[in-house]
């Protein structure tokens, strides 16, 4: 089990802070509640989200939690996943927009299970 602590590191370790796939490279913001919050990158927004979770909490709740495509896309991207069919289905079923971030991120999840993540990550441990 991959904990959040461990998780907060190796996203922390990753080189390009923005998304590979273009169609997310400027979705930075969501909305909690009336109020946005900003982020430079993507990156900044994982560790702002890890960092608030419990550190020997388990990655995998966070994981299969984040409501968010252009995050769940970045991690992927970042741990050499290839997001490129995924990105494409979404194009053309939905279009990507900020009303589709739970659609979004639940077709990432279907292409790719928690346990995908997992063996991607113990490799950059």
């Amino acid at each position: 089990m991959i904990e959040v602590s461990e998780a907060y590191k190796i996203i922390k370790s990753f080189e390009n802070p923005h998304n590979k796939q273009e169609e997310y490279s400027n979705k930075q913001n969501f909305h909690v509640k009336d109020n946005l919050i900003e982020y430079p990158n993507q990156k900044e927004r994982w560790l702002a989200w890890l960092d608030s979770k419990a550190p020997n909490a388990s990655f995998e709740n966070v994981y299969n939690y984040i409501h968010s495509g252009p995050m769940l896309c970045y991690l992927l991207d970042s741990l050499n996943l290839n997001t490129e069919n995924v990105v494409a289905y979404i194009k053309s079923t939905k279009g990507i927009n900020n009303t589709n971030d739970v659609v979004e991120s639940r077709f990432f999840r279907e292409a790719f299970p928690y346990e995908v993540i997992e063996e991607a990550m113990k490799k950059k441990m």
